[in-house]
C-alpha cells in the first residue's frame, strides 16, 4: 500500500472518530434531548421543564406552544447548528477522501 493511500485511510479513521466524539458529546446530546422535549406535542401538562440554553445548570419552565417556547427552541437550534455544521463538513471531507481512495 502506498503512503498516500495509507494517509487517506488514516484521515478517514480520524474523521470517523471526530464524528463519533461529536455525537457522543454531552452538550450535543443534551441539546438534542431538550429539542425533543420542546418539539413533542404530547398531551399533559401545559408547561415544559427544560434546561436553559444559556445556563445548563438552571431549569426553566415554559408554556407549551408559547413564544417563550419558540425562543428557547430557536436558541437550541442555533447551538445544534454548530455541531451539525461540523459533522457535515467532516462527512463531506470523508466522502471526498473515499472517492480519491477508490478511483
Amino acid at each position: 500500500m502506498s503512503a498516500s493511500r495509507r494517509n487517506i485511510l488514516h484521515r478517514i479513521i480520524q474523521i470517523e472518530e471526530e464524528i463519533k466524539d461529536i455525537s457522543s458529546d454531552a452538550d450535543y446530546r443534551r441539546i438534542k434531548r431538550n429539542l425533543e422535549i420542546l418539539g413533542s406535542s404530547r398531551t399533559g401538562s401545559r408547561n415544559i421543564s427544560v434546561r436553559s440554553p444559556s445556563d445548563n445548570t438552571k431549569t426553566i419552565v415554559v408554556r407549551r406552544h408559547s413564544t417563550d417556547q419558540e425562543k428557547v427552541t430557536e436558541a437550541y437550534m442555533l447551538k445544534l447548528k454548530v455541531y451539525d455544521l461540523r459533522i457535515s463538513e467532516l462527512s463531506k471531507e470523508k466522502s471526498g477522501l473515499k472517492r480519491q481512495l477508490f478511483t
